[in-house]
C-alpha cells in the first residue's frame, strides 16, 4: 500500500497471511472489528490490490485471500495504469464483447472519454474491432480474433436462463434497464430473464409470501404463485 497501513489493515492481512484463504464471516470474527469498521477497511485493502475475493466457482461464501498468494505472478509494479485500463477492456470484449462504451462504463464505473481514448489505441493496434449490432445505435467493440466466430455463429435452440442482476453480463446493460424498470427495482432484483442472449424480463420475490414476481419488458407484470 502507497499510504501507511492502519492497525485494522495489518490485523487483516496477518490473519489471511498465517490462515488464508478466509470466509469474510470468519475473517471478521477473528479480526474483532465492529461490521461496518471491518467492511470498510476489507474494502480498502481490496481497492489495493491487497486482499481479494477468491470466486474460483458459484459460492455465496467465498473465501478472502492475499492478492499475492492467489495471482503469484500478477506483477501490479510492471504495468502502467494505461496499458492495465487496456488490457481489462480487451479482455472484458473478449468474455462479454461485442460490448458499447455506454455497457463497458456500466460495468467498469470508468468515464467514457477515457475509455473511448483507450478503445481507439487497442483499435490502432488490432487488438480491437469496431462492429455495428442490430438493435443498438452506438457501436459496439470486440476482439479482433473472435469476428470470424461471431459472423458464423448460429443459433440452433432457444434457451433461457436467469441471471442475478450484479452477473458480469447484466452489468454492462444497467443504463437499458433503468430506463425500462422503475429504478427502485433494480437493486433487489431477484434475477435477470434471459432469452438467446437478451435480456427479456425480471423476477424477485418475497419468501414470506410465497410468491415470485415477474415482470416482461414492455408488457404488464403477472404474478406467479
Amino acid at each position: 500500500l502507497r499510504e501507511p497501513i492502519s492497525r485494522p489493515a495489518l490485523r487483516i492481512l496477518d490473519l489471511l497471511g498465517q490462515d488464508g484463504p478466509l470466509p469474510k464471516p470468519i475473517l471478521r470474527e477473528l479480526s474483532q472489528l465492529e461490521r461496518g469498521h471491518f467492511e470498510r477497511t476489507l474494502t480498502s485493502l481490496n481497492c489495493a490490490f491487497e486482499v481479494m475475493e477468491i470466486q474460483r466457482e458459484v459460492d455465496w461464501e467465498s473465501p478472502w485471500d492475499l492478492r499475492q498468494r492467489a495471482y503469484p505472478n500478477a506483477d501490479l509494479d510492471a504495468w502502467e495504469q494505461s496499458d492495465a485500463q487496456a488490457e481489462v477492456l480487451r479482455r472484458f470484449t473478449k468474455a462479454f464483447g461485442p460490448a458499447t462504451i455506454a455497457e463497458i462504463a456500466d460495468w467498469s464505473g470508468w468515464n467514457r472519454r477515457a475509455i473511448h481514448d483507450l478503445l481507439e489505441d487497442l483499435l490502432a493496434r488490432h487488438d480491437v474491432v469496431r462492429v455495428e449490432t442490430e438493435g443498438q445505435a452506438e457501436p459496439a467493440y470486440l476482439v479482433s480474433e473472435d469476428t470470424d466466430m461471431l459472423e458464423s455463429v448460429e443459433l440452433v435452440n432457444t434457451f433461457l436462463v436467469v441471471l442475478p442482476s450484479n452477473d458480469p453480463f447484466v452489468l454492462p446493460q444497467w443504463s437499458r434497464l433503468k430506463e425500462k424498470y422503475q429504478p427502485y427495482r433494480l437493486p433487489y432484483c431477484y434475477g435477470v430473464i434471459v432469452v438467446d442472449g437478451e435480456i427479456v424480463g425480471a423476477a424477485w420475490g418475497r419468501y414470506k409470501r410465497r410468491y415470485i414476481h415477474i415482470e416482461e419488458l414492455n408488457l404488464n407484470p403477472t404474478i406467479v404463485h
